[in-house]
């Protein structure tokens, strides 16, 4: 299995990665949830509208923290690590 690398949405990068992900969390239920609520209960001209739009930003936002926490391994990146793990193995020489 290839290390796994860090990424802003699992948190792995350290505090500013926790950070990111505590933010954009909060702005996909502020977003997605909460403003639609409200904009429901408010019931104005441009309501239903906004109301949609607060929907699919929130969607927007899980999905881009979906797909960021996504690790594709390529043929040529997954060759690349298994020569690395293999040059590590490897005596190093020294040429005199």
């Amino acid at each position: 299995m290839s290390p796994r690398r860090h990424c802003i949405c699992t948190g792995n990068a350290g505090g500013e990665g926790l950070a990111v992900r505590w933010a954009a969390g909060s702005a996909r239920v502020g977003l997605g949830l909460v403003a639609p609520l409200v904009l429901w209960i408010v019931e104005g001209p441009a309501a239903p509208l906004a109301m949609i739009l607060c929907c699919l930003t929130g969607e927007v936002i899980d999905r881009a923290e979906f797909y960021e926490g996504m690790e594709i391994v390529t043929p040529a990146r997954q060759m690349s690590l298994d020569l690395a793990a293999e040059l590590q193995r490897l005596p190093s020489r020294v040429v005199a």
